[in-house]
């Protein structure tokens, strides 16, 4: 969900908006599933858990989901149920999407009193939202953090109205070092980027070239830094994307077929569209999940990925069953606060060679 609806019914459904005094109690609907077996993993081995979660803009939620009673899209009540839902997984590094800054400033509030840091950054123009994150600041130290911003692309093009690249989609990229490792001959770095590409399905060359450009101000970050290239990457965030489209083959594939290219114009990229970053999906074990679940549409468009440089994937949070959303149709409802589900990780660090 991306864009906001007229704006008397925005007005309508506010004054109309019923709000719950008592604390919504959230429960954990997603089962854990162990990839590798838990007796294979040594206990003495420093872990590493991720977590993705489109929350919702609440600018985006009135008038757009008419199957959810209006009690249940309050703000207060859905931050709240979003705040548990944090607390309960715990995970390292918290990748937001669709972050509104009051939203921002009250997790951010809760959350750096139970040890974590973070870093807000908005979208462009008029978007009222953002990309958050987050990550525990006792076993981890950030070390350079810059906003990705898509509509760069736009300079690429010139196009008479309005130019499609101008989406005013954003990502974080951030590099982290393990403080465990800072006193060994080679700490132990890697990058989190978290991003949001473009809503729109029928824009597939927009989302591919952001992707695109994505990883190619990781490698700009890295030269202006003076960081060294090869550092292990986790991938995540709202692609927007289904695990068949071109997007998901370019991030695990690492290059685009000439007949994609020219079916979407981009011969003046043809020889940048590669990369070297062996990304795997953290989810391909078990199969993607439906992580955006409305009315209209389910599917999976969330994703957490990784190169097996320096980690290994030990679990995943599962799928949203369909009986914890039945009294609903979709989500929003009544223990879900977004039309996403949040996606965690956990991965353990292994040895370099």
């Amino acid at each position: 969900m991306d864009e906001p609806p007229p704006k008397e019914e925005t007005e309508t459904l506010t004054e109309n908006a019923v709000t719950e005094k008592e604390t919504p109690k959230w429960q954990n609907q997603q089962e854990w599933n162990e990839v590798m077996e838990a007796d294979s993993v040594d206990p003495k081995a420093e872990t590493l858990s991720i977590m993705t979660y489109n929350v919702l803009a609440q600018t985006y939620i009135l008038g757009a989901f008419p199957y959810c009673p209006s009690a249940l899209l309050g703000a207060e009540r859905r931050r709240e149920l979003v705040l548990q839902q944090i607390l309960a997984h715990s995970p390292d590094f918290l990748n937001l999407q669709e972050v509104e800054q009051d939203v921002w400033d009250f997790l951010f509030e809760k959350l750096t009193g139970e040890g974590y840091e973070g870093f807000f950054f908005k979208r462009e123009t008029c978007k009222p939202d953002g990309c958050g994150m987050l990550f525990k600041r006792r076993r981890f130290r950030n070390m350079v953090v810059q906003k990705i911003q898509y509509n760069d692309l736009a300079v690429h093009f010139k196009a008479r109205g309005k130019n499609k690249y101008l989406t005013n989609n954003i990502g974080i990229a951030a590099l982290f070092q393990l403080k465990s490792s800072e006193t060994a001959k080679h700490p132990t770095q890697f990058w989190v980027i978290n991003t949001h590409l473009y809503w729109d399905p029928d824009k597939p060359d927009v989302k591919l070239l952001q992707m695109y450009y994505c990883l190619s101000q990781l490698k700009k970050i890295e030269s202006n830094n003076f960081i060294k290239t090869g550092l292990p990457v986790f991938l995540c965030g709202d692609f927007n994307s289904l695990p068949i489209s071109e997007v998901s083959r370019y991030i695990c594939e690492g290059l685009v077929s000439k007949k994609v290219i020219h079916k979407n114009n981009l011969q003046q990229f043809a020889s940048n569209l590669h990369h070297e970053y062996e990304f795997q999906s953290a989810y391909t074990d078990i199969g993607h999940p439906y992580t955006n679940i409305t009315g209209k549409f389910k599917g999976c468009i969330d994703y957490i990925y990784f190169n097996p440089f320096r980690f290994e994937l030990v679990g995943v949070l599962g799928s949203l069953e369909p009986e914890h959303y039945k009294e609903t149709i979709a989500l929003p409802n009544s223990n879900n606060p977004s039309d996403h589900i949040p996606l965690v990780a956990k991965f353990v660090f292994s040895s370099e060679d």
